[in-house]
């Protein structure tokens, strides 16, 4: 990358088997962002360096702000939503043939 600077690792955590999300402070340009992205293990290699993908968001460093008041609003939007869980039953009938959906309540 032309004119890149220091990376500053912050933070990951895993979003599949074989990827993470990682969150990096990038020096670009004499610049600061914040760059959120996802990386992946290739196939081809066993137990190899995880690689960046395209997938990701960069965001000037003084939007920061906005970004993490974005992120707390979403975290509260999304306290209301509770997943389907899919509940073990026997099929001893010719009814339905998919389980019933159940909430988790906290």
């Amino acid at each position: 990358m032309e004119n890149a600077g220091e990376n500053h690792f912050v933070y990951s955590f895993p979003r599949f088997e074989g990827e993470e999300v990682k969150l990096t402070i990038r020096e670009y340009q004499k610049k600061f962002y914040v760059d959120l992205r996802i990386w992946f293990r290739p196939e081809n290699t066993s137990g190899g360096e995880l690689q960046p993908t395209r997938k990701g968001l960069w965001v000037k460093i003084d939007q920061l702000r906005d970004l993490e008041k974005g992120i707390r609003e979403l975290v509260q939007a999304a306290s209301r939503f509770k997943p389907p869980v899919q509940q073990a039953w026997k099929s001893n009938s010719s009814a339905a043939s998919s389980p019933p959906k159940i909430w988790i309540k906290n």
